[in-house]
């Protein structure tokens, strides 16, 4: 996969895209649900107000892409966390080709100036 453009300020390898979508938080035998705030091809912006991990926590994130059917588990690390907002690292294992349809849906859209926020809620009920 490439990677994007790097800024020489920024440390993240892989382009974030904004989005609304349930996440439910596995680790240690309890379940927490969240929400992704982005995700791209190394991780995600999640917040869960009740979740509690440490640095380096192994956690299994399951949620829903609006352009497949099943629900994804992928096994994620903590890399920050402030308050109730949490930096996730995909496992390197992750089969980021789940993600290609998704982004280059995402990136139709905002090539087209739609307000692809909206678009990729995936809590949405369906019409």
């Amino acid at each position: 996969m490439p990677r994007s453009f790097k800024h020489k300020f920024s440390k993240r390898a892989y382009q974030r895209y904004p989005c609304v979508i349930s996440v439910k938080i596995l680790i240690a035998n309890h379940e927490f649900h969240g929400t992704a705030l982005n995700i791209g091809f190394g991780g995600m912006l999640l917040k869960s107000p009740d979740l509690k991990a440490e640095i380096n926590s192994q956690i299994t994130l399951r949620f829903k892409l609006p352009t497949i059917n099943d629900e994804i588990d992928v096994i994620a690390y903590v890399r920050w966390h402030r308050d109730d907002v949490f930096g996730m690292q995909f496992d390197a294992t992750f089969d980021q080709s789940i993600l290609i349809n998704f982004f280059e849906i995402f990136s139709i859209y905002e090539t087209l100036n739609y307000p692809s926020t909206n678009l990729f809620n995936a809590d949405k009920e369906d019409s």
